[in-house]
């Protein structure tokens, strides 16, 4: 290509940029100033200092200070920031839809004559006060009827203008019940519905909530913070009275729940009084300390105080960490059993004799421990622990945690009157309080509870084939891909589901006994000719051979062996009758 041609396409493709970029910008423009037309109010959200909201009965006033808005009219009061916030935005930002009228003299119909709203804003010091005037809705519903300032004219404002800008005292007023950030009390101290404790003091270190008044607790920190985030998380539902001189119709002249906040490096107080419901119970009356007002919350709020110090302790019975046990010691009136940690998760039976413990059995009974919960706080200064069955309990648990030569010890007594719990109380204090009536079931097992029983051990993954030979007939199974089919007696796809579970329930068999040297007579256990000869066989060898025996007169346990091994083991008879018998029962 000759320069001349390139630089002819250079300027025509610079003309076209320039005719380009002109359309947009002149678009761009032009579409701003009609918006800038539309708009009612040439003002910022930032310069307005002033709004009153006019209604034919009431007039809102609203005044910022510094950085904040104040309420004025009807009564001085701080205002809800976000509510006041979208009102100046909503304002600045009023638009109109079109001009219907050039003078006043319609101002009836529009019912302008006598305005359902009027907000008026004012800027700065000096500044003309901007006035939106709105009255009729308009015969479609889809705007209503406005004037701007005094002008002559009567404009259409959406309807979404009187939405955001006919706002109640109710929907312009700060709605805090109490203002604190729950993470910066430091002490709480709260007036119950009691007669025992009338007066809880807490405190707060490190996140964590101690009862300090009447007497030190540990205290249940996530029912403390419950309460705290309840209030936060709350809003007062309507206000009720201004100036009250009789504080007693509201119940609180002696309130039913006292709460006192000191918060911050200088615990500055916050006390909020809590008297009686109103009628239709949904709602509680309340009051903030050295006001005058009264105002209304939800009725939840109470619920959510305790009733007494009991209920603010922590129920927390047997705290410790899982992982850091290494020694467990169950004794009872008829045995004494130890078990030792060997690794994260394999636990060995040391004492009445060596036994591989079943670890998932032990990570069960530790989490049990855990779980126990105070359902009853009975005493703290018990004068005589044989009532409660302590003196000498029939059931004790001692955990030892790494490093550490004394044990966490739970005490399990006897069963209250109720019969509804047991009594309990750990080793190093004096309280004894009461926890469900299913704990000692929960805690007190036995060696053989707690030894190792399962039967066979082999990796569900590496089966390829599974027979089930029974007398009259012979399943087999083989894995197909990603699925199963039997091959025996007949070619079919069997659902997976079946299959895999046939796997899980031999992978968890458990014997219900043990005999190492069985009979020699295998016909005393029906094993001679057993029920069913389960065989499991990898893509290139036998797994195991399992046989289970034929039930024998006066036992209730059927009998099972591995075809390798001399040793018996009793089983439970629900195992053989849960077995696919045919392929009807291994189909979808």
């Amino acid at each position: 290509m000759s320069i001349k041609k390139t630089i002819i396409l250079f300027i025509i493709l610079v003309l076209m940029g320039g005719y380009y970029y002109t359309r947009v910008n002149l678009s761009e423009k032009q579409q701003a100033q009609e918006e800038a037309a539309k708009k009612v109010f040439s003002t910022t959200e930032e310069a307005l200092q002033e709004i009153s909201i006019k209604r034919q009965n009431e007039e809102i006033v609203l005044k910022k200070q510094e950085e904040t808005w104040k309420m004025l009219q009807p009564v001085e009061a701080s205002t809800d920031v976000e509510a006041v916030k979208r009102l100046v935005t909503d304002f600045v930002k009023v638009e109109q839809q079109k001009t219907v009228a050039e003078d006043k003299s319609q101002d009836q119909e529009f019912g302008l004559d006598q305005p359902q709203l009027v907000v008026i804003a004012k800027g700065q010091e000096g500044s003309s006060p901007m006035q939106l005037a709105i009255g009729n809705e308009t015969p479609t519903a889809s705007g209503f009827y406005a004037r701007v300032d005094n002008q002559e004219k009567v404009v259409i404002v959406n309807s979404l203008v009187k939405t955001g800008l006919d706002k109640s005292m109710y929907d312009l007023r700060d709605k805090t019940i109490l203002a604190f950030a729950p993470d910066q009390v430091k002490k709480a101290i709260l007036t119950l519905p009691s007669e025992a404790h009338p007066s809880v003091e807490l405190e707060q270190n490190d996140a964590k909530w101690q009862i300090v008044v009447p007497q030190n607790y540990q205290a249940d920190t996530a029912k403390m913070n419950a309460l705290l985030s309840k209030i936060t998380s709350s809003s007062i539902k309507a206000f009720t009275a201004e100036k009250v001189e009789d504080l007693a119709q509201y119940g609180l002249d002696q309130p039913t729940a006292t709460l006192s906040l000191f918060v911050g490096e200088d615990k500055s107080q916050k006390t909020l009084f809590l008297g009686q419901k109103n009628e239709s119970g949904d709602g509680v009356y309340a009051k903030h300390e050295g006001a005058e007002n009264v105002f209304l919350v939800d009725a939840t709020i109470l619920d959510e105080f305790p009733k007494n110090v009991n209920d603010l302790r922590d129920k927390t019975l047997f705290a410790f960490k899982n992982p850091d046990i290494q020694k467990i010691e169950l004794a009872s009136q008829g045995e004494t059993i130890v078990l030792e940690r060997e690794s994260e998760e394999e636990w060995q039976i040391t004492q009445p004799e060596n036994l591989k413990a079943d670890g998932a059995k032990v990570q069960q009974l530790l989490s049990n421990a855990g779980a126990t919960t105070v359902q009853q706080f009975v005493s703290d200064t018990p004068e005589n622990l044989a009532q409660y069955g302590l003196a000498a309990p029939p059931f004790t648990i001692r955990l030892w945690q790494k490093d550490q030569e004394t044990p966490h010890e739970l005490l399990l007594g006897s069963p209250d009157q109720a019969n509804i719990g047991i009594y309990a109380k750990l080793g190093n204090q004096n309280s004894v309080v009461l926890v469900k009536a299913d704990t000692l079931a929960q805690l007190h097992k036995t060696a053989f509870d707690l030894r190792y029983k399962k039967i066979l051990s082999f990796d569900r993954a590496q089966v390829e084939q599974i027979q089930l030979t029974y007398a009259d007939q012979k399943l087999s199974l083989e894995k197909d891909g990603d699925d199963w089919k039997a091959t025996e007696p007949e070619q079919k796809k069997v659902a997976f589901f079946k299959v895999n579970n046939l796997l899980y329930d031999l992978n968890e068999l458990e014997f219900t006994q043990k005999l190492d040297e069985p009979d020699a007579d295998l016909n005393k256990y029906g094993l001679v000719k057993p029920e069913v000869r389960i065989t499991l066989r990898d893509s290139d060898k036998e797994l195991l051979v399992l046989l289970i025996g034929k039930a024998v007169e006066g036992q209730e346990n059927r009998y099972a062996k591995l075809d390798a091994d001399a040793t018996v083991y009793a089983i439970a008879p629900q195992f053989l009758q849960e077995l696919p018998k045919n392929l009807t029962d291994l189909e979808e």
